[in-house]
């Protein structure tokens, strides 16, 4: 993921190409009607990346048309009309409008990524309670045992109590609620990162940091641990995901990974720890300076700020964009659940919709041209497809993601 990262703030640099097409009343939406509201400014253009497009044909057609609607909907309906409305401030006339668009945008879309998402899982857990096998019938192999999980996961928790309570003064009852709220939100990050291979970390830590805003709107602190003891359980679940069904198509042992994994946490917490506190011996001083801009760290930071005053803080008009997401959401994953397979596959994923709310339109449209090229080639060619694609779409992202990392290290190194 940090290479995608670094890969994809290099592509952001590329020169994109989108129609000089505009919207006819966007001249209201500056006084003095000098704003100009097209394309480029929705973020509809053509990444020349090829990073996105090799993700496109991993996820599949289904995924990838899903971030294409998900993206008409969000930045080519309801982001004009919310921009009309006067809810959100235009950036500069040259330059797409991401920042300021998404902050509003990302409340409906991860409202839509929650509900499907949780929708589906309880009702598979439902279903997988209804058909148990009786009579002694066999079952699925567990990685660990019922008992050793249940002791590990109570360990675990009320080691996250303490350790937020004796660190960052949270109440355990708010501790408590971290630890809760993280199992809900890694479901949502697992089953997202699933289907797209993105985690929305940085949209569902909002959920967590808006739940802490209400719980506590006084504190930022509280406010800003408990949301990253929740986002950042999410996104290790969507990392451990992937790491298994890795192993899984390497036919690798699950419980030997899970061992592996453990002694990694174990490892990788105390030397992350060490490393950063000698690259940053005074956060205080040396965060959000040239040298250490640290963004994530600004984003969450004015969030912590803005949720301050609770419920009131969720920008104009997202109460009832939220409502009707989680509407859509639900009746998403109702229709794929309930409907005959073959028209099961022609519903939306909703993770996938809500998903294009929070990224660059042109994101979802590169890999929606992935996901559509994959979807011709097996039609075409499905031998060759079967043998080849597969290999292309990860030397893409792998090659891409490297040459990312060594332009970043080379800049960094001719400083």
């Amino acid at each position: 993921s940090g290479a995608l990262k670094v890969a994809t703030e290099i592509g952001s640099g590329m020169a994109r190409w989108s129609p000089p097409l505009s919207w006819p009343a966007a001249g209201a939406l500056r006084e003095g009607g000098t704003a100009s509201l097209g394309l480029k400014q929705l973020g509809f253009a053509l990444d020349p990346s090829l990073l996105m497009v090799g993700f496109g044909a991993i996820i599949g057609l289904r995924a990838g048309l899903s971030l294409l609607l998900g993206a008409v909907v969000a930045w080519l309906l309801l982001g004009p009309w919310v921009l009309a409305q006067g809810w959100v401030a235009p950036g500069a006339p040259d330059e797409a409008w991401f920042g300021p668009m998404v902050e509003w945008l990302l409340w409906p879309g991860v409202t839509l990524m929650t509900v499907a998402s949780l929708s589906a899982f309880l009702q598979a857990l439902w279903r997988s309670r209804r058909d148990k096998p009786q009579g002694g019938a066999a079952s699925a192999p567990l990685i660990v045992g019922r008992r050793t999980f249940a002791v590990g996961a109570a360990l675990a928790g009320a080691l996250a109590v303490v350790a937020q309570q004796v660190l960052f003064d949270v109440p355990p009852l708010l501790g408590i609620v971290a630890v809760l709220l993280a199992f809900v939100l890694a479901v949502v990050a697992a089953r997202v990162v699933g289907e797209t291979g993105i985690p929305p970390i940085g949209a569902i830590g909002k959920i967590a940091q808006l739940s802490f805003g209400i719980t506590a709107p006084a504190s930022q602190t509280i406010n800003l641990m408990g949301a990253n003891v929740t986002g950042g359980a999410a996104g290790q679940s969507a990392d451990l995901l992937n790491d298994l069904r890795t192993g899984q198509i390497l036919n690798t042992a699950p419980a030997g990974q899970v061992l592996a994994q453990c002694f990694g946490v174990l490892v990788g917490s105390l030397v992350g720890s060490v490393v950063y506190l000698v690259l940053i011996p005074d956060p205080r001083s040396m965060l959000l300076t040239e040298q250490w801009p640290a963004p994530a760290v600004a984003t969450w930071k004015a969030v912590a700020e803005v949720l301050s005053g609770g419920l009131r803080s969720i920008p104009p008009g997202c109460g009832p964009a939220m409502a009707i997401a989680a509407l859509a959401g639900l009746v998403i994953s109702i229709l794929e659940r309930r409907l005959p397979q073959r028209l099961a596959r022609l519903v939306p994923s909703g993770p996938a919709l809500g998903l294009a709310f929070v990224i660059p339109a042109w994101i979802s449209l590169s890999m929606a041209f992935g996901s559509v090229a994959a979807a011709m080639a097996a039609r075409v060619a499905p031998g060759w497809s079967g043998r080849f694609v597969l290999a292309i779409a990860a030397g893409l992202v792998a090659g891409e993601s490297l040459a990312g990392i060594g332009a970043a290290m080379s800049a960094f190194a001719w400083k």
